[in-house]
This record gives C-alpha cells, structure tokens and sequence, in this order.
C-alpha cells in the first residue's frame, strides 16, 4: 500500500482537537513506520481515545507508530519543517 505522508496529516488534522500535524517516516535507527508531530489545540487528547481515532480514520500503514506533540511544529531556522525524534507522547 503506497502511504502519502501528506494525506495521512490532511486526515489527521481533520481530529477537531488538532491544531497541525507533521508526520514523517522514521529515521532508520527509529523503525520502518511513520511518525507524527501534532500541535493540540487545547490540552492533549487522552491517548487511547485518539488511538481509537486513529484506527477509525486511517488504514493500518498510515497510522504513525509514535506521536510527539509540543506547542509548535518542530522548524529550522530558515522556518522550513524540521526532523524530530520519534517519542511516545500524545
């Protein structure tokens, strides 16, 4: 099954408590799935309630298999999306 990160944070974003979302493949020494970097709205949904979202909306390939979060969407200098660590903390 091809996975377009692109798609999979349109979906994702579409959760009414999502403010932004970045996801990207992991890196090498992190796994072969994707990850995710979302900016909450307001506090952080709980983290089996979202999973249940996740399994909703997406198919098993497109579901990130770790999930940051922080009040901004991890950027370089130049403001172009950076890289961030895989981390388990919805």
């Amino acid at each position: 099954m091809n996975v377009f990160t692109a798609l999979v944070s349109r979906k994702i974003a579409e959760h009414p408590e999502v403010r932004e979302c970045a996801i990207r493949k992991m890196n090498v020494d992190e796994g072969e799935r994707l990850k995710a970097f979302i900016v909450w709205r307001d506090a952080p949904v709980p983290a089996a309630e979202f999973e249940a979202w996740l399994i909703a909306k997406l198919a098993g390939p497109e579901r990130p298999a770790m999930i940051s979060s922080g009040p901004a969407l991890p950027r370089g200098e130049s403001g172009k999306l950076s890289d961030w660590p895989a981390l388990s903390t919805p």
